[in-house]
């Protein structure tokens, strides 16, 4: 019995080198060799099945198109089902996979995904137990669509160009507060990220005392973004990021047209600030205009914001793959204003979120003005005077 037991065993082990070293590299195989001698055939067994890779799980794909109302796609979604075939039909080349072999996740499905990882703001990995997708394939989706969106940013954000933009332009800020010449109101806002870690990881905590990159937008009386940068660590004050900036040499382009910012940038014959310390009738009206209409600004981060609460509750990818998302979710919610898409609701709990990022790095300074600015100012002054 106990000679017929070690054949068997001897011939299963033959049996067995061969099966592995065809299926596992030689680390596997030497230790299938350093073994000679096994007490019992269980203990055989329980080192090969140890050495056998796991089958690959085969997750269920949930067609999310079909599968909810109108109603529930946008609340899951954040764009109505229009909105999101809109987007597909800009990115789906740049995103299709190559090899249709091995059962590829559709674009339909590669968009779906990324817009539910804005919506939320989860992890990647309850991302994927929603849409029947490993982790590792969420991340290597999110990142792939958010590169195919900020591609589209020359097409859907950008200062007016031909005069009949900057008319339109100059017309609707009118309609707020009677402020004229205005083509867009520049702010920034902090988005929330994860410790970049590094030694430079203390540049992102700003004064909050959370990580956050501070992104500069210009905003159109649509709310739309025009304008956006994307890469400054949090503690960066806001004059800083615009003056190294492409807009900063865009201003003086500008002509007789202006772009509305807090007090805090300093004045040009193109960035128009409000009075610090007004003390006369027209000063007051000027700055109360001023205000009003600038305020679009902030009011488009509170929809952008709401609209994709990862904004607020925080990027959870590496520091480098931050910004294209960024971009990404700005780039769509230009679309959603296109196409009219209505605001989402939110829960407290993400309004909070939002207002905790709602706050400028500005250091508060003695007025200080370019040559040019301060005179051009006085003459919006003049004329509020006149009304």
């Amino acid at each position: 019995m106990l000679s017929l037991l070690s054949c068997s065993n001897r011939l299963f082990y033959s049996h067995a080198n061969v099966i592995f070293s065809f299926f596992f590299r030689n680390s596997a195989m030497d230790r299938l060799e350093s073994v000679h001698y096994y007490d019992e055939d269980d203990d055989f067994m329980d080192l090969a099945l140890s050495l056998v890779p796991r089958p690959r799980s085969a997750r269920t794909r949930y067609p999310n198109f079909d599968r909810w109302s109108e109603v529930e796609f946008f609340h899951r979604f954040r764009l109505s089902k229009d909105g999101v075939g809109y987007v597909l039909g800009k990115i789906r080349a740049a995103i299709a996979s190559a090899d249709q072999r091995g059962n590829p996740v559709s674009p339909e499905e590669k968009l779906l995904t990324a817009l539910s990882f804005y919506a939320s703001g989860s992890f990647m990995e309850v991302c994927g137990d929603r849409h029947g997708l490993s982790k590792s394939s969420v991340c290597v989706i999110v990142h792939q669509v958010s590169d195919a969106i900020a591609r589209l940013a020359p097409q859907f954000i950008s200062l007016p160009g031909c005069e009949e933009e900057k008319i339109e332009t100059r017309e609707k800020f009118h309609r707020i507060a009677r402020f004229p010449g205005c083509v867009g109101a520049l702010d920034c806002t902090h988005v929330k990220i994860s410790s970049p870690g590094g030694d430079d990881a203390e540049m992102y905590r700003n004064r909050k005392g959370y990580f956050s990159l501070n992104v500069q937008t210009v905003s159109d009386a649509d709310l739309k973004i025009t304008n956006i940068v994307a890469r400054w660590p949090g503690s960066s004050h806001d004059a800083t990021v615009l003056r190294h900036s492409s807009l900063w040499r865009q201003l003086t382009t500008l002509g007789h047209d202006v772009i509305l910012a807090d007090s805090g940038y300093g004045l040009t014959k193109n960035l128009i600030t409000k009075v610090r310390n007004p003390s006369t009738e027209a000063e007051r009206r000027f700055n109360e205009s001023q205000i009003r209409t600038r305020n679009v600004v902030e009011r488009s981060y509170g929809v952008w914001k709401r609209r994709f609460p990862i904004l607020a509750n925080g990027i959870r990818v590496k520091l480098e793959r931050t910004q294209a998302i960024i971009v990404a979710t700005a780039v769509l919610h230009n679309i959603a204003i296109l196409l009219n898409e209505r605001l989402p609701e939110v829960d407290a709990e993400t309004d909070i979120a939002v207002d905790q990022t709602m706050f400028n790095n500005i250091v508060e300074r003695e007025e200080m003005g370019e040559e040019g600015g301060v005179d051009h100012r006085s003459r919006f002054i003049s004329y509020f005077g006149s009304l």
